[in-house]
């Protein structure tokens, strides 16, 4: 009844913008307190039907719970200071007021979606501070993400291929580390790497040059595997949370993760069905146009070691039905080729770096048993014949016989017929 009728900048009914969030924000609290005692009435009610009927008041409430914060956000008379200095800290403060899993998600979630970006990249560090003080079983990692994913936005949007303002990275990592150290033992591994995971998008989306942050995620993550037991981090949901880790760099950075610090450190805790799907990630990154060559033997060496699981996998044989045993040897061969193709990444100025580099290709490829041979080792005997007629050309160029007046004058009459037999038909022509 109140939503156009409300004091606000240019309204007919008043301008004094105070007076509206003011009832706003009274009304928000009341109604989240009721909302919150509603939901714990369910269980005191045996009738399956009046049970149902608080269900539905109590979903439609929630919608009227988060209209408040709506149509705070719609009043153009609240700029960022006094939404940084009265509003958001009140409705922060009734969040934590309330303790209960449930509405905190709600309305931070509410928060996030519903005022401005600007507004957001205002009060950053005002509203993480509150997340390391909310209830245990509230999923913090997506009130994280979609604050990032707006701050990612509003870059793309607003301030094109320039750097946030400020240093969100630290604020988002300075979060991360308060709501390990608050949570402690009852924050599982799947949530420290999952959170983890998320500040590594975020950099690579707003600071797609500084490797720092990206060692700075993996270093965090790699400590905390050290300190779990192999149980924990063999564990299903653990180990498909590290591999998407261990991916997401690839997409962005291609060769360039063999760069970091610890990535090969990480991959000594993921599974070889893991490891394998991390190694076609990278596989696949490779093949496209933009990748930069690999140019040294080192980086040749842990390139070829991280695919071990595909280069080394075998032919799928066992009781399938033909159609499925056909249909893996398909995908198995598709996934030698692109072994294969990654011979020709390997490049230097130098003949006898390359033929190391080919060397070590060779080591490694080998382990791959007769019938991978066939697709990988191909590429690499033409790519060894090409390196001996350049270093055969290199060691015997071809021998430049200086030419004597005679041979001159001669060769100069050779190359002047075909002057002369124009000239010829022209005058026959004429």
């Amino acid at each position: 009844a109140t939503r156009d009728k409300l004091p606000d900048k240019e309204s007919p009914y008043g301008q004094n913008v105070e007076d509206s969030y003011n009832f706003i924000l009274q009304n928000l609290e009341e109604m989240s307190m009721l909302w919150i005692r509603m939901q714990h009435m369910h269980g005191n009610i045996p009738d399956k039907a009046e049970r149902k009927k608080r269900e539905r008041e109590r979903s439609e409430l929630r919608i009227l719970v988060g209209s408040n914060l709506e149509r705070l956000s719609q009043l153009e008379g609240i700029t960022k200071q006094v939404y940084k200095s009265i509003i958001l800290p009140r409705i922060l403060a009734q969040i934590l007021k309330c303790d209960d899993t449930l509405a905190q998600a709600y309305l931070m979630d509410c928060i996030v979606q519903v005022f401005p970006d600007e507004f957001h990249m205002e009060t950053l560090e005002l509203f993480l501070d509150v997340l390391p003080k909310l209830k245990e079983k509230v999923n913090v990692k997506n009130i994280v993400q979609n604050v990032m994913d707006r701050l990612a936005h509003f870059r793309s949007t607003t301030i094109s291929d320039q750097q946030l303002p400020f240093d969100a990275f630290a604020l988002f990592d300075n979060c991360i580390r308060k709501i390990n150290l608050e949570k402690g033992d009852k924050i599982g591994l799947k949530e420290i790497i999952r959170l983890q995971t998320t500040l590594l998008e975020f950099s690579l989306n707003c600071y797609p040059d500084n490797l720092d942050h990206v060692n700075q995620c993996l270093e965090d993550s790699a400590k905390a595997l050290s300190s779990k037991s192999s149980a924990q981090i063999s564990e299903p949901a653990v180990a498909e949370q590290l591999e998407l880790l261990l991916t997401v760099p690839v997409k962005t950075l291609g060769l360039k993760v063999l760069n970091l610090n610890r990535y090969a450190d990480l991959l000594s805790y993921v599974s070889l069905v893991n490891r394998k799907q991390v190694s076609l990630s990278i596989l696949r990154m490779v093949g496209g146009t933009t990748t930069a060559p690999v140019l040294d033997v080192d980086r040749v060496e842990q390139l070829y070691s991280i695919l071990s699981p595909v280069i080394r996998e075998e032919v799928p044989t066992g009781v399938d039905s033909s159609e499925e045993v056909e249909e893996k040897l398909d995908e198995h061969n598709e996934e030698q080729e692109l072994v294969a193709r990654l011979v020709h990444m390997l490049q230097s100025d130098d003949t006898d770096t390359l033929f190391k580099m080919y060397a070590v290709a060779r080591k490694h490829l080998s382990q791959g048993g007769k019938s991978n041979l066939h697709h990988t080792l191909t590429p690499l005997v033409f790519r060894v014949i090409l390196l001996i007629y350049r270093v055969h050309n290199l060691e015997f160029p071809p021998l430049v016989v200086p030419e004597n007046n005679a041979q001159k004058a001669d060769k100069e009459k050779i190359d002047a017929l075909p002057e002369k037999q124009e000239d010829l038909t022209t005058a026959t022509i004429k």
